[in-house]
């Protein structure tokens, strides 16, 4: 049950599907500061390879008793499971949520018979006692021989590891958000320039169209003009023609 609440304490880190160097470097430091709290807690003194092993059976027992109770549950109608309800599953189940829901549309096929065929998980040493119960696996209590001190300034250590590994994975994380906001920023700007570069060159192409236009009106006016004089005077030539 110890085992159980330790892991949920730092289970963002170790249910962490993700498999790239940096994450798996994370979930070793974990697993070890894990150990050593659990090591430091009056249990018997296990490495973090045990303790691993520990949780992934714990994991596993999880997952056929909620599929046997599903399948309890079909059977009966949809009335009172005969599974009793188990603490330490609820909690492993809070645990690996997404894992154990899986389980729900799995007695429509064959694949609830490959769990209850599941050959035995790997267990611990039994020489070293760490039993594993059926009911509450919980961990046999054994006197630590190691200095507890010792393990207490390793587990802070860890600690201290794991936080400045946050603090610098959030910091580039802020960083890579100010340079994608800064990118968006330098591109909206330009946006903005070259709308208004084009917007001026347009401003511009009108007033030379209408300068243009203008300068065409003027000399179609002249050239009018000119015509009113011309027939005007070939006007009055003809008028003195008549008189002589």
């Amino acid at each position: 049950m110890y085992l159980v609440q330790l892991v949920s304490e730092y289970k963002e880190v170790l249910e962490n599907k993700q498999t790239n160097s940096e994450t798996i470097c994370l979930k070793n430091q974990v697993w070890e500061e894990v150990t050593e709290k659990f090591n430091l807690s009056g249990y018997s003194c296990r490495s973090s390879k045990m303790i691993r092993n520990c949780w992934e059976n714990i994991k596993k027992r999880t997952k056929k008793h909620f599929a046997k109770q599903k399948k309890n549950l079909y059977k009966t109608g949809g009335g009172q499971s005969q599974i009793v309800d188990n603490i330490m599953f609820n909690k492993t189940r809070d645990i690996i949520q997404p894992s154990v829901d899986g389980l729900t549309n799995m007695y429509d096929s064959d694949s609830f018979a490959s769990i209850q065929n599941e050959e035995t998980y790997d267990t611990l040493p039994s020489t070293d006692s760490l039993n594993i119960d059926d009911e509450d696996l919980t961990i046999a209590e054994k006197p630590v021989t190691k200095e507890k001190k010792r393990k207490i300034t390793e587990s802070k250590n860890i600690d201290h590891k794991r936080s400045r590994f946050i603090s610098i994975k959030e910091k580039n994380k802020k960083e890579s958000s100010k340079t994608e906001i800064d990118e968006f920023t330098n591109l909206a700007k330009s946006k903005t320039e070259l709308s208004n570069t084009l917007l001026i060159q347009e401003q511009e192409r009108h007033a030379i169209e209408i300068s243009i236009a203008e300068q065409r009106l003027a000399k179609e006016k002249i050239e009018l003009e000119i015509k009113k004089t011309e027939l005007e005077m070939k006007k009055a030539e003809l008028q003195q023609k008549i008189k002589n």
